[in-house]
């Protein structure tokens, strides 16, 4: 009897942890539905007067950008960026990963101010 009940116990465990994971799954954690893109964009760094550096918008949403650049840049940072159509954005980084590529590119968490 013992040796049913703790089988009993251990699929049951089973059961709920597939449970748990399918539900993690569905759920979205964002806020705001985002938006697959790709467009060129500037961006200017405070701390680097009179230069402009280039990016790569991945996806965008209301509240921020995940976008690829080619100079590291720092989480807390905050970065004007600069559309093509001339269109300014104020954002500051809250990730921050290295690609893994070849070249020197990162991939950046923006959220907008």
């Amino acid at each position: 009897m013992k040796d049913v009940f703790y089988t009993f116990r251990f699929i049951l465990k089973k059961i709920i942890i597939r449970i748990i994971i399918l539900l993690m799954a569905s759920v979205e954690r964002r806020k705001h539905i985002r938006y697959d893109i790709q467009q060129e964009i500037d961006y200017i760094d405070p701390d680097s007067p009179g230069k402009i550096f280039a990016g790569v918008i991945k996806n965008i949403s209301h509240s921020g950008m995940c976008l690829y650049v080619l100079n590291p840049v720092r989480i807390g940072k905050e970065i004007t960026i600069k559309s093509k159509q001339e269109l300014y954005r104020e954002g500051i980084i809250v990730w921050f990963r290295e690609t893994g590529e070849k070249f020197d590119i990162y991939k950046v968490g923006l959220k907008f101010l």
